[in-house]
């Protein structure tokens, strides 16, 4: 169940994330998000540890990635509704941090039974969100625009849609014209 909702949240929302950012971006992202959970969850792990060999497991997975994508869904894709469960109307950043929430509190209350790295998770989020603020937000705010967008922005500027609610002049008899 949990690889199946890993598979399902990358198609849900990383093909939109794939058409923002591009292919070698959206890996590059990708592995990014992987690798900064490993490392997120072995900081932690060494933190909350008095054991060293509960820091012999290996992690393996891409859950971290996964919650890397939703950040970025988050980011650039924030306000837009999506149905939870197919019921529950919620934006997606609200989404996002109800995810981190109940990750957050699942790593704290850990449960070695559950062979879940919940850390990893909000590490994959956390590294995802930090790239996404230096390398798109902070740096260049019309690099959140793909092409498309931009496109549909130079568009806007050289077309415009003119109404003349004025009234009729006496040479006009046609009255209200668009332009």
């Amino acid at each position: 169940l949990h690889i199946l909702l890993n598979m399902l949240i990358l198609w849900y929302f990383g093909s939109e994330i794939e058409q923002r950012l591009g292919k070698k971006e959206f890996t590059f992202y990708f592995f990014l998000c992987g690798i900064g959970a490993g490392v997120f969850n072995f900081l932690v792990a060494t933190m909350m540890s008095s054991d060293i060999s509960a820091l012999r497991n290996p992690i393996i997975g891409a859950s971290g990635a996964i919650f890397g994508i939703l950040a970025a869904y988050g980011v650039f894709f924030g306000d837009r509704y999506f149905l939870v469960f197919f019921v529950f109307p919620m934006k997606a950043k609200y989404f996002v941090l109800v995810m981190a929430g109940i990750e957050l509190i699942m790593g704290v209350e850990a449960n070695s039974s559950d062979n879940v790295a919940h850390f990893a998770h909000i590490g994959g989020m956390f590294v995802g969100a930090i790239y996404l603020y230096f390398r798109f937000v902070r740096g260049n705010l019309s690099r959140l625009t793909n092409r498309k967008d931009a496109d549909r922005e130079r568009l806007k500027r050289q077309f415009t849609l003119i109404v003349n609610d004025k009234e009729k002049k006496p040479d006009d008899e046609k009255g209200p014209y668009w332009n």
